[in-house]
């Protein structure tokens, strides 16, 4: 039974050596693992959850929030955009009928059918006939 009993201890110590040199140094490398986890998980927590500032740097939720301002306010000048566009093709209409109308000005030989623009103001303070009544209607500064 002493051999036993000395085999048993025997067994124990070596049990106990294993653990100490094998078993124990994993244990602690795979709690600092853990602990390394959790701090990555804090830190992603943070870079996504947006900032009250909303302007935080490395944060991917103020990012987020920031890129969507821009879209909406590229949007709004794309409208705004589109309305001036409106508004310049209106106004060449405008100057479009205007240039008609001062077609009807005598042009070359005092032709009706021969005049232009310039003609119109070459003849401004010639003793031409009175030219038509031209309406300013479509000259925007003077509305």
């Amino acid at each position: 039974m002493k051999d036993g009993a000395d085999k048993l201890a025997t067994g124990a110590v070596k049990i106990q050596n294993d653990v100490n040199a094998k078993l124990a140094p994993g244990v602690y490398k795979v709690d600092d693992g853990a602990q390394k986890l959790a701090a990555g998980a804090l830190q992603l927590s943070a870079a996504l959850t947006p900032t009250p500032g909303g302007n935080a740097e490395n944060n991917l939720g103020d990012g987020a929030t920031q890129l969507n301002n821009g879209a909406n306010q590229l949007n709004s000048g794309a409208a705004q955009l589109n309305s001036g566009a409106a508004q310049l093709d209106a106004g060449a209409s405008r100057l479009a009928a205007g240039t008609d109308q001062l077609k009807g000005y005598p042009g070359a030989g005092d032709d009706p059918t021969k005049g232009t623009g310039s003609a119109a103001l070459a003849q401004g303070s010639s003793s031409s006939p009175t030219p038509p009544t031209v309406s300013r209607a479509w000259c925007p500064w003077q509305r």
